[in-house]
Order: structure tokens, then C-alpha cells, then sequence
């Protein structure tokens, strides 16, 4: 698995989020990155989807749940 630089799913992102008309559209932006970088990549990258203007960060389904508890304490926003 390959992930993709932050720069440029970053910039992706802001656009979108920059094209919202609505306070009510949700963007949640999935993470894939634990797999491939570990889990502190992962959370940081969470963030700054957060930084960037997204709703939520949401975790890969298969993450495992004891590393819920730091998700949750790591990330500036709840997860999906």
C-alpha cells in the first residue's frame, strides 16, 4: 500500500472544504496511513485533515480497538 503525500491530499482537501455552501456538509477524510506508517503518522495526519477544514477524521475499519482509547486522546476531534 501506498500512501500519498500530505501536501497533496492536503491541498484536495482544502478545496473541498472551501467549496462547502453549507455549514450542515459533513467531510469526514479516512486514514489509511497506520498500515504503512504507523499509528503516530496516522494520527497526525488525522489532525491535520482537522487543520485543513474537515469534519471528522475517519480510522481504516480494520485498526484495532485497544488503540481506540489513544485515538481518541491523540486526535483534536472524534473519530468516525
Amino acid at each position: 500500500m501506498e500512501i500519498g503525500a500530505n501536501e497533496d491530499w492536503i491541498a484536495k482537501l482544502r478545496a473541498a472544504c472551501a467549496a462547502r455552501r453549507s455549514a450542515d456538509f459533513v467531510i469526514i477524510v479516512r486514514t489509511d496511513s497506520r498500515a504503512v506508517a504507523g499509528f503516530a503518522e496516522a494520527v497526525a495526519r488525522a489532525n491535520a485533515t482537522l487543520e485543513a477544514g474537515a469534519t471528522s477524521p475517519s480510522w481504516k475499519r480494520r485498526s484495532p480497538w485497544r488503540k481506540w482509547p489513544q485515538c481518541r486522546r491523540w486526535c483534536a476531534a472524534p473519530a468516525c
